[in-house]
């Protein structure tokens, strides 16, 4: 059994997932006293794994952040190396009216993010608190549309086709070029995809 396994086996790391195509089972003509001689041999094809990462999320609560400086806050975040910047209108005590500043981030630029929240807000304090991302493993698939060749990323979650988006930078780049609607592009860019897919 061992020489069939390493004759025709590929090796893949420990906690791949596989979709079985096959199981057999043997039995071999030897009689071992202490065990059975039996062999049962899985084939399949290995998944391919999604991606996953650790980040930091950096959360605060301000109840007087004007919308100018939410959004350059935002701008400033993202500048810093966050991976991801929302808010949410919230109510703290007393029912004000208030919002709620989340970012990920990596753990290097960590201390950058959370001295630019200080510096550019009136928070005595933010929560920091690690969460596990997964991600579709993209990929990039160029489709032509009457109005030219878009880039469209396709998002593959166990080796199937999850999602597909058109890249917004060609279709605002095409519908300007052409003078139409950039919905008109991307619904082109789109529509091709499902011919491709």
């Amino acid at each position: 059994g061992a020489a069939i396994l390493t004759t025709l086996g590929t090796p893949t790391q420990p906690s791949a997932e596989f979709r079985w195509t096959a199981i057999g089972y043997g039995a071999g003509a030897a009689d071992l006293p202490e065990q059975p001689n039996l062999l049962r041999v899985f084939i399949g094809e290995a998944l391919p794994s999604e991606e996953s990462d650790e980040m930091w999320v950096v959360e605060t609560n301000v109840d007087d952040l004007s919308p100018q400086i939410c959004g350059y806050l935002a701008e400033k975040l993202f500048e810093a190396g966050a991976v991801d910047v929302y808010t949410c209108p919230i109510h703290m005590k007393k029912s004000r009216p208030a919002v709620l500043v989340s970012a990920i981030v990596p753990d290097a630029v960590l201390p950058r993010v959370e001295s630019l929240i200080f510096s550019e807000t009136t928070t005595f304090g933010v929560r920091l608190y690690r969460v596990k991302r997964k991600k579709l493993n993209r990929e990039f698939v160029e489709v032509g549309t009457p109005y030219g060749k878009v880039r469209v990323k396709v998002g593959k979650w166990g080796g199937e086709v999850k999602t597909v988006a058109p890249e917004y930078e060609d279709c605002k780049k095409l519908a300007e070029q052409r003078g139409v609607p950039l919905k008109d592009v991307q619904a082109a860019a789109a529509e091709a995809m499902s011919r491709v897919r």
